[in-house]
């Protein structure tokens, strides 16, 4: 799922992305979508970013679970963000978790942009989530039973 073309192009519908290309394989996604720039990042950017999200699977699928890479980078702007994402499926229930880190290099202007930035780049993956889970539901999967309390 987190490799479908249909739902990288559902992702940056709801960004309101005027443009977007998506280049899939069996084990990885490559999305390119341009959106508004942060009003407050338009005086060290321009006015739309272009975005390149890199998905892939370093592992196959062994006891349910797999194990994932995730970078986004905004072209002519210098932040990355890295993450490692595991995903497990265990009581009937599907996780993803990313383990991330953001770099950002903008000493003059500091902590404001650094705070619009992972704002900028965590709603596509808040975004991603929600439709992740509208995708498996539109897809036949049924919403899973809690996992049971010990």
């Amino acid at each position: 799922m987190l490799v479908a073309p249909e739902l990288q192009q559902a992702i940056a519908s709801a960004l309101k992305a005027p443009e977007c290309s998506v280049a899939a394989s069996d084990n990885g996604v490559t999305t390119v979508f341009v959106t508004p720039t942060n009003p407050l990042l338009r005086q060290v950017a321009t006015p739309w970013s272009r975005h390149i999200r890199e998905f892939s699977w370093v592992t196959p699928l062994e006891a349910d679970a797999r194990f994932g890479s995730l970078t986004i980078r905004t072209e002519r702007f210098p932040s990355v963000f890295e993450a490692r994402v595991t995903l497990v499926h265990e009581y009937g229930v599907t996780t993803v978790d990313y383990d991330a880190d953001f770099f950002l290099n903008v000493p003059v202007l500091g902590e404001a942009v650094e705070r619009a930035v992972a704002d900028a780049t965590v709603e596509p993956l808040a975004l991603s989530q929600k439709l992740g889970e509208d995708w498996l539901r539109d897809h036949g999967v049924a919403s899973p039973e809690p996992p049971p309390t010990l």
